[in-house]
């Protein structure tokens, strides 16, 4: 045997050796980086840097993609695709890797968090939820039930949010890690705002803040200080809302513009005026964003105002006015993109068609605009039509399974004895109920915010005076169009509610806030919420832990 032959022999030999030592070394790299994750994603995502990813085989492949994607999101990097923790989940969706697929499923949630694409968002962190619920991860389980907290919250849904914040905190709790607990708590604390229940968000934010004290976390401790010192002002305790706010600028580590906002409205408030103007200058000379441009604007022109400087303090307000608007135009771009585009393209089809019917007779023009723009009508009439009777038709389609469900309950309990299976049985059938009268109440919320006379009283920008005789009997035309028969539902089961208390529950239903309802009656959100006690103790005989809304449910339908 020759010398070469022998040498390729034992390269052969070798060479699944070297590989399997090149696996491991990956392997063992990755699972120290998972260790490191949490104290320090920076050191790991810049080893991961240095890593070609080409190189790697599938496995480590997506196993790179997980962790680079969850170093960005815990760096708060900015999130450009949604490809690569898409690789990662499909990977581990094949391989059974449930740990490491509920974990890609929370990150493509943060992205299209990030994103704020709010359906898809929810749908990947419910995957996440379900994947995890054997898990004893309790940070990753709390993360993702706080966001869940944090996307119901920005989508007017505060009573879930909630739910899902006091979950996220009670995972916490178990894993005792010190910063989340305090995140969590803020969550809470924002949503008791939200709900107008004041006391429960001082001491909610208090403890959250007596909390993040004991970390490093400076950000946090910063958020919680301003947003107290935002309470202490609201209060007219403007010297502890001022050392707050000089804490919150002490621990931040970002841009001051926002804190100087806080300091602004406490010396309005106080009418310190030239502290006042001193701040809102700061503001705009720390590269603000849109939104606190606007407000620098908003406090310059009532500093001008109050100093006698008019002509001053109207090109401030007008300043302000175009940064305001901006801002609402920002808002509402990515909501009505397709609209637009869709709108675009009708527009330059019906140009291009007048233009050419201009060359053939100048007196056709007139008319075939006008049969355009008719036919125009007619069809977004129809599409509007054909939305309603979709919604309808589901809505009816959920009403026949409830239906359904309440034949088979009644059914079951005609039985003498019932088996623990059957009563089990019932019990899933009333939460199936449940959770069906929720969905078609979100979806006529939903039509309500889109109907042509209901839907002002849901614009925070619309001024809608309170209601008179004439004007309530009116509102509930276009109320009786998306809720049938609802008021004389409820009239029927509670014939001893004055009109005052009707109108509480008509517009609870609705999914008004608080506020708005106190602002349609003439009252204060503190007194509607004592209403709203008062309304379910007398009808409902209800527990404190359950909203009005829970119980005006089953009246929908």
């Amino acid at each position: 045997m020759s010398r070469y032959t022998i040498l390729l022999i034992v390269l052969i030999t070798l060479l699944p050796c070297a590989c399997r030592r090149t696996y491991e070394s990956k392997r063992s790299d990755f699972l120290r980086f998972e260790q490191l994750m949490p104290h320090d994603p920076d050191s790991v995502l810049s080893s991961l840097q240095t890593i070609d990813p080409e190189q790697l085989s599938r496995g480590e492949q997506a196993w790179y993609y997980l962790l680079k994607t969850e170093a960005e999101d815990k760096l708060y990097r900015e999130h450009t695709t949604d490809s690569l923790i898409a690789f990662a989940r499909d990977y581990y969706a094949s391989t059974g890797d449930i740990p490491r697929l509920a974990k890609a499923f929370y990150l493509s949630g943060r992205i299209h968090t990030d994103w704020k694409e709010w359906e898809r968002a929810t749908e990947e962190f419910l995957k996440a939820k379900e994947l995890t619920e054997e898990s004893r991860d309790w940070g990753l389980k709390g993360r993702i039930e706080e966001y869940l907290g944090y996307v119901n919250r920005l989508n007017d849904l505060p009573e879930k949010a909630l739910s899902y914040y006091k979950k996220a905190y009670s995972y916490y709790l178990q894993g005792g890690d010190k910063a989340n607990i305090a995140y969590a708590l803020r969550g809470i604390g924002i949503v008791y705002w939200s709900l107008g229940e004041k006391d429960s968000t001082f001491a909610t934010l208090d403890k959250a803040l007596t909390i993040a004290e004991g970390t490093n976390d400076g950000d946090l401790k910063a958020d919680l200080y301003r947003r107290l010192s935002f309470l202490y002002t609201k209060e007219g305790w403007y010297e502890d809302a001022y050392e707050y706010t000089c804490k919150a600028i002490a621990n931040s580590k970002g841009n001051g513009s926002i804190y100087y906002s806080s300091l602004c409205e406490i010396f309005l408030c106080a009418n310190k005026i030239d502290s006042l103007y001193v701040y809102a200058q700061k503001i705009l000379s720390s590269n603000p964003d849109l939104s606190n441009q606007c407000l620098a604007n908003y406090y310059l022109s009532e500093w001008a105002e109050r100093t006698g400087r008019l002509k001053e303090s109207i090109l401030y307000k007008e300043k302000y006015e175009v940064l305001s608007d901006s801002i609402d135009v920002k808002k509402k771009t990515e909501s009505v993109g397709d609209i637009q585009k869709e709108y675009e393209q009708n527009e330059l089809k019906e140009e291009y068609s007048i233009e050419i019917l201009l060359h053939k007779v100048r007196f056709g023009v007139v008319v075939l605009f006008a049969i355009a723009f008719i036919c125009y009508l007619i069809v977004k009439l129809k599409k509007i039509i054909q939305n309603n009777e979709d919604k309808e038709n589901d809505i009816n389609r959920l009403s026949q399974v409830i239906d359904e469900n309440q034949n088979q309950i009644s059914i079951l309990k005609s039985k003498a004895d019932l088996s623990a299976q059957q009563e089990a049985l019932i019990e899933r059938l009333k939460t199936e109920n449940r959770d069906i009268l929720v969905r078609i109440n979100e979806m006529n919320i939903n039509r309500c915010k889109h109907h042509a006379f209901l839907k002002k009283y849901y614009n925070k920008y619309s001024k809608c005076n309170q209601f008179t005789e004439v004007s309530w009997h009116s509102f509930l035309d276009s109320f009786d169009e998306i809720y049938p028969n609802f008021v004389q539902r409820l009239e029927q089961a509670c014939p001893d509610m004055t009109q005052g208390q009707l109108q509480i529950c008509v517009l609870s239903i609705m999914g008004m806030k608080t506020k708005q309802i106190g602002d349609l009656l003439g009252f204060e959100a503190t007194t509607i919420s004592t209403y709203k006690q008062k309304i379910k103790k007398q009808f409902f005989k209800a527990e404190a832990k359950c909203t009005l809304e829970e119980y005006l449910l089953k009246y929908i339908i």
